[in-house]
């Protein structure tokens, strides 16, 4: 069989980067003649790489997309108490998506297990367990980029285990892996709030404080996958002791437990997160004034993010932005108060959208595979021979 062009090869990665295009785009795109566009689609069509989009009825256009033979992506996304998995072809249209449920005192291996049989599952039932070619990977821990080790000595849920070496022995494929939460911050930069912006950082303020930087639609998270850690950005050496070892990080003092911990030495009789909530909506001024410090000392850290990297926007979700108790507003105002000129005039704080959280996080894993020079060029250079 004779191979292919460069041209043709340039076709292939402006649809795996874009997804479907009609071939007078794909022409002016790519600086080529319609016709060359034409019988270079005819050529990847008859090797059963290229396939056309149904069309409206009596359309006269169709636009091209990659089948399932040049390969499929899959996303395997592990939150707290669910393992959500995305398949994909190469140019981003779904093939499936699904999720199964574990409980949150499994072990490592269960976990591990239950998300590998899962893929399984769904690659057979897609008749696509040939056709996998790179997955992407995130669990709740921190993990090292390249060797895929847990280097977090207080997440007990995946203590022993090697995520990316058991998924990378169980498939015939490159594993890429990350931290959930800064997958969720690519969601929010690719379809939520952030999706205006070309640099947003992402806080997650919940259990704990995750944080995600998103430059250009790509994951900035450092030599190793270390960066991202806000919750671990000590705010008082002399303060509470933290499960990672340190004292007195920030999530000890502005995360959903801190809070309970406070409320509970100023000898209130609250108990649950949503009753202080309640008792800020109903003007309680000891709530209040509980809230307002953690949103000050909020602001304060990441006054210190936006003096670091210059984002256009930060976006915050977790319950405290979602209650309706003006707590961005807070932010927002300690944050033009006391931050840089330069930061205070430009930096955008914003609340996260309401996107489906495990759906919108597999299919960001998708979205960076789609930009993975690494594995992607491999499968065209052989698709193209």
């Amino acid at each position: 069989m004779v191979a292919m062009s460069a041209n043709a090869r340039r076709l292939l990665m402006y649809l795996v980067e874009n997804g479907p295009t009609y071939r007078a785009d794909l022409a002016r795109s790519l600086n080529l003649s319609r016709a060359t566009v034409g019988n270079l689609a005819n050529q990847l069509m008859n090797r059963g790489i290229l396939t056309e989009e149904p069309g409206s009825e009596n359309s006269l256009k169709t636009s091209l997309k990659a089948t399932n033979t040049l390969g499929v992506f899959a996303s395997v996304v592990f939150m707290r108490r669910i393992c959500a998995v995305a398949l994909a072809t190469l140019d981003g249209r779904q093939v499936t998506l699904d999720s199964v449920d574990f409980s949150e005192n499994d072990d490592a291996l269960t976990r591990l297990s239950c998300g590998i049989n899962f893929l399984r599952k769904l690659l057979e039932c897609t008749h696509t367990t040939d056709n996998l070619v790179g997955i992407y990977l995130s669990v709740d821990a921190q993990v090292h980029a390249e060797s895929g080790e847990i280097l977090q000595r207080y997440s007990s849920r995946w203590a022993g285990v090697n995520p990316k070496q058991e998924f990378s022995s169980s498939f015939n494929a490159p594993v890429v892996i990350q931290n959930t939460a800064r997958l969720q911050g690519l969601g929010e930069s690719l379809w939520g709030a952030g999706k205006e912006f070309t640099d947003i950082y992402y806080v997650e303020l919940a259990y704990g404080v995750a944080g995600a930087h998103i430059v250009h639609g790509a994951i900035s998270s450092g030599a190793h996958g270390g960066s991202g850690e806000l919750g671990h950005v000590v705010y008082d050496w002399n303060g509470p002791r933290c499960t990672c070892g340190n004292t007195g990080c920030l999530t000890q003092y502005v995360s959903v437990p801190a809070i309970l911990r406070e409320i509970s030495i100023l000898n209130s009789d609250l108990t649950t997160f949503e009753s202080i909530l309640e008792s800020v909506r109903a003007k309680d001024a000891l709530c209040m004034a509980l809230i307002q410090r953690v949103a000050q000392i909020f602001a304060q850290a990441l006054i210190n993010v936006c003096h670091l990297y210059d984002p256009q926007a930060v976006i915050v979700s977790g319950p405290l932005v979602e209650a309706g108790i003006g707590f961005l507003d807070t932010v927002r105002n300690y944050v033009q108060n006391h931050a840089l000129s330069l930061v205070a005039q430009h930096v955008q704080i914003l609340p996260s959208l309401h996107i489906p959280g495990d759906i919108t996080v597999a299919h960001a894993g998708v979205a960076s595979l789609r930009k993975c020079s690494a594995i992607i060029s491999p499968v065209l250079e052989k698709a193209l021979k």
